[in-house]
């Protein structure tokens, strides 16, 4: 297995394999989970199938990885759809569930789920006294609770004490 034959001549260790041997003798198989299963002289993987990382590709890529990973940290090249990030992090929890819910490197929702705001849709909308939803860059309400009422700056505001009740006893306002 050592190329055109060629060894040392006191050891008789090769000085270079074929491709798909390693070792002083060139005796030993590279991984199938190398490529072509092509390894160095020392057993370590050129390149990897897809799915597999490390020095002889022996460690599987995170299962959130869209096909490969980078060959010496694992890192993913890229992630399935609601995952983000080296790791393939789950999309925050308050993203709109979609086939895209977070932007694949930020985590940044594209969307939020009804009644929460923020980038990454953790804060939420009730704090500002929201009816239902809220803008999603800043937290404006769309409409207010029941007696609250939008005042200019767009926030809710509650109504006066002295207005007429609701049934609830909580003071109704236009």
């Amino acid at each position: 297995n050592c190329i055109d034959l060629k060894c040392d001549e006191n050891t008789g260790k090769c000085k270079e394999c074929k491709n798909t041997s390693f070792g002083d003798f060139c005796t030993e198989n590279c991984s199938s989970n190398c490529l072509d299963n092509i390894c160095n002289q020392d057993g370590k993987c050129k390149s990897c199938i897809t799915g597999k990382f490390g020095y002889n590709c022996s460690q599987d890529c995170k299962e959130n990885c869209e096909n490969s990973c980078d060959q010496e940290s694992g890192d993913c090249d890229a992630c399935k759809f609601n995952y983000y990030g080296d790791k393939c992090e789950p999309c925050p929890e308050n993203c709109k569930k979609s086939d895209n819910s977070c932007d694949r490197f930020t985590g940044r929702c594209n969307l939020c789920e009804q009644g929460f705001w923020g980038e990454k849709c953790t804060q939420n909308c009730s704090q500002f006294f929201c009816k239902d939803s809220c803008e999603q860059t800043s937290g404006v309400c769309d409409s207010c609770k029941m007696g609250y009422y939008k005042h200019q700056n767009n926030s809710c505001v509650r109504c006066n004490e002295n207005c007429k009740k609701d049934e609830n006893n909580e003071p109704m306002c236009d």
